[in-house]
């Protein structure tokens, strides 16, 4: 039996929901250190929430797939337009091309390795 893209959206697409908002609770934790890549999985949770009730819409409406193109006409363009908010991840560190940790992929802002990395400066002045 085959299915429509809109049943595979309404079937699997709540749980991928959960999913990135369960990784932006446990993000929270390291709070200012990586609020760029937090907003980044919380924007992504919002355009899969949007694309998720959409998909509810045109199945209630009975409408075709081919509907869902509008939702993609919408959203590509802003994806270009703020790609540098959405895309903070980098896999290679900035200065020295390494491959980085999954660590330092999701939970540093610095996109650059532990030997690249500035030094962290202390705010507590004595």
């Amino acid at each position: 039996m085959s299915q429509s893209i809109i049943n595979i959206i309404v079937d699997y697409f709540y749980y991928i929901f959960l999913a990135f908002i369960i990784l932006n609770f446990f993000m929270g934790r390291k709070k200012a250190q990586i609020h760029q890549k937090r907003m980044a999985i919380l924007y992504f949770t919002v355009f899969i929430f949007l694309l998720y009730t959409y998909a509810q819409i045109l199945k209630h409406n009975n409408l075709f797939d081919l509907y869902l193109l509008l939702y993609f006409i919408v959203v590509i363009p802003v994806y270009i337009i703020f790609k540098k908010h959405l895309f903070p991840f980098q896999l290679r560190c900035k200065q020295c091309n390494k491959f980085l940790s999954f660590d330092r992929i999701m939970y540093t802002n610095y996109n650059k390795c532990k030997n690249c990395e500035p030094p962290i400066k202390d705010e507590k002045k004595e």
